[in-house]
């Protein structure tokens, strides 16, 4: 489920794919992980950003999880598929 317009999708959520598949995902978890280093949390605002680098590196975490379980299955697959001929 979607929060917003019914109409289409989130489109504020969609990553800039041209860079994310050429400078990959450790680029950008590095990029949080600054972020989040240089963030003096003293008010309700930096709190705020402080969270969203959080946010980001889970995401990103997440997606290398689901990464990688995908292609252990794809392996498996191909695996068994070789295996029955």
């Amino acid at each position: 489920m979607t929060v917003g317009n019914r109409d289409c999708s989130t489109g504020h959520v969609l990553p800039y794919y041209f860079n994310l598949l050429k400078l990959g995902l450790n680029h950008y978890k590095a990029l949080c992980q600054e972020k989040l280093a240089e963030t003096m949390v003293d008010c309700k605002e930096k709190q705020e950003q402080a969270d969203f680098w959080n946010a980001a590196i889970m995401d990103i975490d997440a997606a290398e999880a689901f990464a990688t379980r995908y292609s252990e299955l794809a392996k498996k697959m191909a695996a068994d598929k070789a295996r029955r001929g």
